[in-house]
């Protein structure tokens, strides 16, 4: 399942990184939201998504426009039941892999491509760096004391390895290579001391001749007087986007709105959660933007996740903190906090006599006045 996610990439980069990471971009529309970045996106709010439009020319020609968009984050199907719901009460925000791949089923009319076009409609891609899960965990054995734990999942860095076997093998090689070298530039050496004394007496006629240069040279300035060179503007290379770490969940759109697919967990991170979203690599996103179902199965790209503060749960919160990792003392405090709210709560019964009968209600209440 995806609640929540985060995207903090600002308009300015986007196109620069997302060519680095291997898509390619033709245009951004953020006309539709006033927030394009976010570190805490919910559900019905409008959030970035990646697609390729077909355009069709007065020729007949096809032409393909890649783009990122801001769609609602909820599917709206734009039918109305035989009652009084609208189309807005079918609107999900994830859609499960199971009834996706079910031909009789609700979304299966979203991915058909009668026409056998390159790039089938309603295919997408939602842009993110992150997303939260909460993990449910049972404190005692009331199902009342179940709290909700969150956690933020990332893509997780892989480090470089030191050398190997191989390049340290090489590496001897090479210092031996560079010993025998280095005896005969000794010898070099001492032949170059004797042509350097040689060169010391040229060097000195030189200086003179460099010394008559300098005062024609200070000559010719005076006679330019105020004239200044053009200096030719030299273009500005072009800035190198480094390649950032993102996800790319596999989404179905309709009229600008767009549902997540999710399907069960498939990453070592099933402690957390028994379902996760569809996460896709570059290779398995383009793919999917053709029309391959069989990319929604490929594995998960490595993931890590780690503790994070309860304030994700508010939807109007939306700040960098969101996603920071909770320290020792800070995880301490917060599990002390849950155990507290959980702890099943006594109520105390009003004691009695053996003999003593409990007092009716209708020893309390007035009879009408007739």
């Amino acid at each position: 399942m995806c609640g929540r996610f985060v995207f903090a990439i600002p308009l300015s980069e986007l196109s620069g990184v997302l060519r680095a990471s291997g898509f390619e971009i033709d245009s951004i529309d953020s006309s539709s939201t006033k927030s394009p970045t976010s570190y805490n996106f919910a559900p019905y709010q409008r959030v970035p998504v990646y697609r390729i439009i077909l355009k069709f020319g007065l020729d007949l020609s096809i032409n393909t426009e890649h783009e990122v968009s801001y769609m609602t984050w909820s599917l709206d199907p734009g039918f109305k039941s035989s009652g009084n719901a609208n189309s807005h009460h079918f609107a999900t925000f994830n859609a499960r892999i199971e009834k996706v791949e079910d031909p009789r089923g609700f979304w299966h009319r979203f991915l058909e491509n009668p026409q056998e076009l390159e790039y089938p409609k309603n295919r997408c891609i939602v842009l993110a760096q992150g997303y939260y899960e909460w993990q449910a965990k049972q404190l005692f054995e009331t199902k009342k004391s179940t709290v909700k734990i969150p956690y933020y999942i990332r893509p997780k860095v892989v480090e470089e390895k030191s050398e190997s076997a191989d390049a340290k093998t090489e590496g001897k090689i090479k210092t031996e290579k560079v010993k025998k070298e280095s005896e005969e530039v000794k010898e070099e050496h001492e032949e170059v001391k004797k042509e350097s004394e040689e060169v010391k007496k040229e060097s000195e006629e030189v200086k003179k001749e460099s010394e008559e240069i300098k005062k024609e040279s200070e000559e010719v300035k005076k006679q330019l007087g105020d004239v200044k060179e053009a200096k030719l503007e030299e273009p500005e290379p072009e800035k190198k986007h480094p390649v950032k770490p993102l996800l790319f969940f596999a989404g179905i759109c309709y009229q600008n709105t767009v549902s997540i697919i999710t399907r069960p967990v498939s990453s070592p991170l099933e402690w957390l959660h028994d379902r996760e979203p569809v996460m896709l690599t570059v290779k398995d996103a383009k793919e999917w933007l053709k029309g391959n179902n069989d990319v929604l199965h490929n594995p998960t790209p490595p993931l890590e996740a780690y503790r994070v503060g309860r304030a994700v749960g508010k939807v109007s919160e939306s700040g960098q903190d969101l996603c920071r990792k909770l320290t020792k003392e800070e995880i301490e405090q917060s599990d002390e906090e849950n155990r507290i709210s959980a702890m099943p709560k006594r109520r105390h019964k009003e004691e009695h006599s053996p003999g003593e009968k409990k007092p009716k209600l209708s020893n309390f209440i007035k009879p009408k006045s007739k």
